[in-house]
């Protein structure tokens, strides 16, 4: 029964970790470890990983000062003495079955890593969220999927045959967001098979606000760029189209942050026209790709009150659908 070790990132997550490590405590496949690595919380988390600590020895519990989710994820890595990876964030948690049925497919078709489905849990209900991918491809498929904005580039729903992960790191350690996407294109710049497991087995927590994910602070901004240059470094830009749609998700980011909404227009400059292009086209419905042309033609501030206002209207008409159960 190979070995599977967990890499839980713990940071302020004392209102949520217990149900995590109770999902972890009761998986059918018994032979893991739960690496947890307290990142410098304030909170209550490191004392309750302790506790989990005390009753299972299959928890380990490292604590150290906060640096970040690369680093916390980092120390996870290197401490792991598992056959496979994978990682669960602290206000998720996982279906007792995961780890069984993904290590099965992994064995059975000698694959580098399966990725599961997942459920997204938003005001007490669980989303079934499906991916939409063959149930065998290459790595290097897979890698493109995510460059492309296809796939969530996601550690936690992804089990990884370790020594795929050698000699990957997770870096830069500064980068507070995509620091998985970055990862898993690097791991998938190897060549192994890749199954698809059509089963929701993880539960992604969308109430938690404190979540980086919530989060659009231009810091958030500044680490997908970075991803952008790493990618660069590794990968040919003309096999995926100048990374345009990594470059484009930046650019949405920055049109939803009113303060920061004027860099736009000197913002990968390259992908411009392709947008402009994009966005010609017009219906009630204003799509994204209409106003993200609007502010990279010079008038960001308008593009990001109208989206505000068209976000508003579509959300009142759903809300009155809804309401008289059209």
């Amino acid at each position: 029964m190979p070995l599977i070790s967990i890499i839980v990132p713990v940071y302020n997550a004392e209102k949520f970790i217990r149900k995590c490590l109770n999902s972890i405590l009761a998986q059918t496949h018994t032979n893991w470890e739960a690496i947890l690595v307290d990142d410098g919380s304030p909170d209550n988390s490191g004392a309750i990983c302790d506790e989990y600590a005390a009753k299972d020895k299959r928890f380990k519990v490292i604590h150290q000062k906060n640096g970040g989710v690369s680093v916390a994820r980092q120390k996870g890595l290197d401490t792991a003495t598992g056959d496979y990876i994978i990682h669960c964030d602290p206000d998720d948690w996982v279906e007792p079955n995961m780890l069984e049925e993904m290590v099965k497919a992994a064995l059975k078709e000698d694959a580098g890593m399966v990725i599961c489905d997942m459920y997204i849990h938003y005001k007490n209900v669980d989303i079934p969220f499906k991916q939409n991918l063959k149930i065998i491809q290459t790595s290097k498929e897979v890698q493109s999927r995510i460059i492309n904005q296809q796939l969530q580039g996601f550690c936690w729903n992804k089990l990884i045959k370790k020594e795929f992960c050698k000699n990957i790191p997770f870096y830069p350690l500064d980068l507070s967001m995509c620091e998985d996407e970055l990862f898993n294109i690097r791991v998938l710049n190897k060549s192994f098979n890749v199954v698809y497991l059509s089963k929701e087995l993880y539960h992604y927590n969308n109430n938690n606000n404190q979540s980086a994910c919530h989060s659009t602070s231009f810091k958030h901004t500044e680490s997908k760029m970075k991803v952008i240059s790493e990618c660069e470094k590794i990968l040919d830009k003309q096999k995926y189209n100048n990374f345009f749609a990594m470059k484009r998700s930046v650019l949405l980011h920055i049109l939803l942050m009113f303060k920061q909404t004027y860099i736009i227009s000197t913002t990968y400059p390259e992908i411009h026209p392709e947008i402009i292009h994009n966005g010609k086209k017009y219906n009630f419905f204003l799509p994204t790709s209409y106003f993200l042309a609007m502010a990279v033609k010079g008038r960001p501030q308008f593009a990001h009150m109208l989206y505000k206002t068209n976000i508003a209207i579509i959300n009142l008409l759903k809300a009155l659908k809804h309401s008289l159960h059209i």
